[in-house]
């Protein structure tokens, strides 16, 4: 006999899934920006995008992947906005380690 998830369990499992993915997706776009200059509001939706492609993939047809997919497309807008508007913010140098202070 198959044990029934309440949906409410579900649907928090999937916010929690979803935020760890857009946490993950930042992270991800932070190490490849510092590895291979690419821009912030570049990286960050190729991750989610990469992210978003192996839960359709490998996640369970059902109502909660597309959910889960809406609300990884949100995320993804929103925080592809938040970066892209914010892109001038976003300063390299070289830090200098004897006195902690960016040259």
């Amino acid at each position: 006999m198959e044990r029934r998830v309440h949906p409410a369990v579900g649907i928090g499992l999937l916010l929690f899934a979803v935020t760890g993915a857009g946490i993950g997706g930042f992270l991800f776009s932070f190490i490849w920006l510092g590895l291979y200059r690419l821009p912030l509001h570049l990286g960050f939706p190729a991750a989610l995008v990469g992210l978003g492609a192996i839960y359709a993939v490998i996640g369970k047809r059902d109502r909660h992947m597309l959910i889960g997919l809406g609300l990884l497309f949100l995320v993804l807008v929103g925080g592809t906005a938040a970066l892209y508007v914010s892109r001038d913010e976003v300063r390299l140098g070289h830090i200098d380690r004897s006195t902690m202070s960016m040259n």
